[in-house]
């Protein structure tokens, strides 16, 4: 290669002109590409022909051909430019090889072209050789490459007009071939971020960059100063401290100085309303809470939260379906459970309890009117709101007043009752304070006894009873014991008995039978138990009754005792009476179309009616007592010969059971103890029945209805005037 080497620089050096074409034969060339030196010329001269002008065909065989490298003259610092290798003629072209003499470097190449990038300014050359059908050709191209200037600096750029949080900066489109970069110093070179925005989390200055893509020059830079309000950060989690009925609290943390959190119903919302340490909720979901800076007023980009789990409260009880109810009882229909087993319903006795003592059911009974409560409860243990019902029980018929108490000579003591309230009727009990008799509704009762006797309400046409009035009786009056009748021959009776010690006196009664009528025959002072009876009559058996008498209250009467006086001979017992011999009437007879009947009268030692005997006479000719028919007896003076007492009987039983009371000894009233509508017409029960004039006439007649009598100056009446305004003169 040398000699080859010796021979291009002897032509160089004697050729005035810049190319030429040699013919050396093929044998003695060298490959291309062979050595890796620089071409022909050597360093920074120029190559072998002229600069380009043309080519140098070193090994000719043929005619030669024309070869050179077309491509830009002049260029710029980093630019790339594409070379290509031009034959002008015929020929095989088979290979190329290209340099650059410094400033360039070869991107690629082929057999036709070559690819140069540009990195220094001034006159540079690319070189090559080519086989063209056998010849070797070496050709060059000068270049002027000139020194680009740096790009303009960046225009300012745009800041967000947000208040708080990151700011966001925004560039403008750079140049062609120019490259904005975002940088955090102002002599920064960083290629890491060219975007269209940048965005800024902290009050500082960010620098922009202009590089040029080509020629990789860096302008000044441009800087902005940012200020940034940075948000607070998110709140701790709020933490929910237990569900209750009905609502459901959180509660927050302790903010950071200056910072103030606060709830919200939403995530991203800004209500400064709530701030408080807690926050309660009345229907399940989630609660937000934000922080926002005292200061700047920014708030917290994102929100904490915490799911809060309300326990639901049950609806209140509706209205009872139904009240019913009678004697002291009403019955509440309830529609229990709102459909759902777990809720059940309780009555309380205020207004706020919370009791399940008292379970509702579907029928509940009560006993006295009021205001009662209702709650519902389920199974987290709500209560609902209170259901207020006032329920009207139906009353029991009132306990009757206590009635009034009244000596009475048939013995023991009477009770004598108000009139029963309207609807109700009043029944007697005796001394059983439950009883349910209604056999006795009179207005008078006789106790007979020591004890607590009973007046019981009932509602009429009901079994509804109430409560009973007690009325306690103590009988100071004893019943006499141990009474002995014992018959002194036909003439007399002695009769002796035992005392309780506090009598006042004894009433000795008699009766020729055991069931009465028994007439009072004599009364003793007290301490007297003896009494001789000479009123008898010969072969009669007599019957007798002891009564005491302690002030004005009188005993029950004793059981009968009897015994029978001696008989007189010829005396025919089968007559209704006895013959009297001291003037007294000792019978009447008569005849009606039934028989005859007689009326036998006994008297006492003073010669005063004690009874009047009422006998028929059979179809036999025997007299027959008639069973107590028409019977009078019962009869009792007081110390002046007024008649007290006085019974009278009816074919149906007794008749007329009549007190007498007396004012001096006018008579004020008389009383039918029976049936006030036969005999005797008792026409008003209470109270005084007769008024007198200072006269003594009667002026006013209760029981007759008699409202006025009016005499003449002979104390003959003149005028009688009845309640109904009509009248007799």
């Amino acid at each position: 290669m040398s000699i080859y080497r010796n021979i291009l620089v002897f032509l160089i050096i004697s050729l005035s002109s810049g190319y030429g074409q040699f013919l050396i034969p093929s044998p003695i060339a060298d490959p291309p590409g062979e050595e890796d030196g620089p071409p022909l010329g050597g360093g920074d001269d120029p190559p072998i022909g002229g600069g380009g002008s043309g080519p140098l065909c070193i090994v000719c065989e043929e005619g030669p051909v024309s070869v050179s490298l077309s491509g830009p003259s002049s260029a710029n610092v980093g630019d790339e430019d594409t070379y290509y290798v031009n034959i002008d003629g015929s020929g095989f072209h088979s290979s190329s090889t290209y340099s650059v003499i410094s400033g360039g470097t070869i991107v690629s190449q082929s057999t036709g072209s070559v690819r140069v990038r540009w990195t220094s300014a001034g006159t540079r050359y690319v070189s090559g050789s080519a086989i063209v059908s056998g010849n070797y050709y070496l050709f060059s191209k000068a270049v002027t490459v000139n020194a680009p200037a740096p790009p303009s600096r960046p225009p300012t750029p745009s800041i967000s007009t947000n208040t708080c949080g990151n700011k966001t900066l925004t560039r403008a489109n750079p140049p062609s071939g120019v490259t904005y970069y975002w940088q955090t110093s102002s002599g920064g070179t960083s290629t890491s971020n060219s975007g269209q925005t940048y965005s800024v989390s902290s009050s500082r200055t960010v620098y922009l960059r202009a590089r040029g893509n080509s020629s990789g020059l860096w302008s000044s830079s441009r800087s902005v100063s940012v200020t940034v309000n940075p948000r607070p950060g998110t709140p701790a989690t709020p933490t929910a401290s237990g569900n209750t009925c009905g609502s459901a609290t959180a509660t927050r943390g302790t903010p950071p100085a200056g910072i103030t959190w606060y709830w919200q119903d939403s995530p991203l919302a800004s209500s400064t309303a709530n701030s408080s340490s807690t926050y309660t909720v009345t229907a399940d979901g989630y609660v937000y809470l934000r922080a926002r800076n005292n200061s700047s007023g920014c708030w917290s980009s994102s929100t904490s939260s915490v799911y809060l789990d309300v326990d639901d409260v049950p609806d209140m009880p509706p209205d009872p379906e139904e009240i019913t109810g009678s004697c002291g009882v009403a019955d509440v229909k309830v529609r229990i459970g709102q459909g759902r087993t777990t809720v059940g319903y309780y009555w309380q006795d205020e207004y706020d309890g919370v009791s399940t003592d008292n379970p509702a059911y579907q029928s509940n009974l009560f006993y006295t009117s009021g205001t009662y409560y209702l709650r519902a409860r389920n199974g987290a243990d709500c209560w609902s709101a209170t259901a207020v019902f006032y329920i009207e029980v139906p009353p029991v018929p009132a306990t009757p007043a206590t009635p009034a108490t009244a000596f009475t000579k048939a013995g023991g003591i009477e009770l004598i009752r108000r009139t029963p309230t309207t609807g109700n009727t009043w029944y007697w009990q005796g001394t059983n304070s439950g009883g349910t008799s209604t056999s006795d509704s009179g207005t008078k009762y006789r106790a007979t006894s020591s004890g607590t006797y009973y007046l019981r309400p009932k509602e009429d046409g009901e079994d509804c009873w109430g409560e009973p009035v007690a009325i306690p009786v103590t009988l100071q009056a004893q019943t006499p014991a141990a009474v002995t009748p014992v018959a002194q021959g036909k003439e007399a009776i002695d009769l002796s008995w035992s005392e309780a010690g506090n009598e006042t006196a004894f009433i000795i009664s008699r009766a020729r039978q055991s069931a009465g009528p028994y007439t009072g025959i004599y009364t003793t002072p007290g301490g007297e138990t003896t009494f001789t009876d000479r009123n008898v009559e010969a072969g009669t058996r007599y019957y007798y009754q002891v009564q005491a008498v302690v002030d004005e209250e009188y005993s029950v009467p004793s059981a009968p005792q009897s015994v029978q006086t001696a008989n007189i001979p010829g005396v025919n017992k089968d007559l209704a009476h006895q013959p009297l011999y001291d003037g007294n009437i000792s019978a009447v007879t008569w005849n009606s179309g039934s028989g005859p009947k007689v009326y036998a009268y006994h008297y006492d030692p003073m010669d005063r009616i004690l009874a009047a005997q009422y006998s028929e006479q059979s179809a036999t000719n025997t007299w027959n007592k008639a069973q107590g028919r028409f019977q009078l007896y019962g009869l009792n003076y007081d110390l002046n010969g007024n008649i007290e007492t006085v019974t009278r009987n009816s074919p149906e039983g007794i008749m007329d059971d009549l007190t007498y009371t007396y004012q001096g000894n006018k008579l004020a009233s008389a009383e039918d103890m029976k049936d006030i509508s036969l005999g005797f017409v008792d026409g008003n029960p209470s109270g005084e029945d007769y008024t007198y004039d200072a006269s003594g006439n009667l002026t006013r007649d209760l029981n007759k209805g008699i409202a006025r009598i009016t005499y003449n100056y002979l104390n003959l009446p003149e005028t009688v005037t009845y309640d109904d305004g009509s009248g007799i003169k």
